[in-house]
């Protein structure tokens, strides 16, 4: 059971974060221009590349951990 709220909550972490990341590209896209979205989404800009890292990792982990629980409810206990 907790192995579906922790990837309930990955999955909408992870919907939020893709969501904020896409209106911040489009609102920079609207506001600033193509040129302006280009630096930012540039390989070299590693300051987006962290802050995208950074707001995706807590999904994944949560992922990871929904994954781990989830073996673990599925193996017997080894102690009586």
């Amino acid at each position: 059971m907790a192995s579906k709220i922790v990837k309930v909550f990955a999955v909408v972490w992870l919907v939020i974060a893709v969501g904020a990341i896409a209106i911040g590209y489009a609102s920079i896209l609207y506001f600033e221009g193509w040129t302006a979205l280009q630096e930012i989404v540039s390989p070299f800009n590693l300051a987006n590349d962290l802050a995208v890292v950074i707001s995706l990792a807590p999904a994944a982990l949560l992922l990871k951990l929904s994954d781990w629980l989830a073996r673990r409810a599925r193996t017997p206990s080894a102690q009586p």
